[in-house]
């Protein structure tokens, strides 16, 4: 089996930069090849505040790009005890894609 770091994209050089948005598509397979999308609806159904959770699950399904400083993928990449530099892989990754 693959290790995580064969398919992430480390960060760009400082010559390159990290894209703002990717869409949901591109943001998923990043998730998947990172081994990460599993865990990201477990961590939804965790949020306490009913109404957190039902925006957050919104977010989750519906939004059609993910921006690299949304407050709902900054929380989801917190949890997931991601780095800033770990979202700029997953960011550069799925633009790739």
């Amino acid at each position: 089996m693959k290790q995580l770091d064969e398919y992430l994209t480390f960060p760009p050089s400082p010559a390159q930069s990290v894209s703002p948005s990717v869409n949901r598509y591109q943001a998923r397979q990043a998730l998947v090849l990172a081994g990460l999308f599993d865990r990201v609806q477990p961590l939804i159904d965790g949020i306490q505040d009913p109404t957190e959770r039902m925006l957050t699950q919104v977010a989750w399904n519906d939004a059609p790009n993910f921006k690299r400083d949304d407050p709902f993928l900054v929380k989801i990449a917190v949890a997931l005890n991601l780095t800033d530099a770990d979202l700029d892989a997953l960011f550069t990754t799925a633009a790739s894609l």
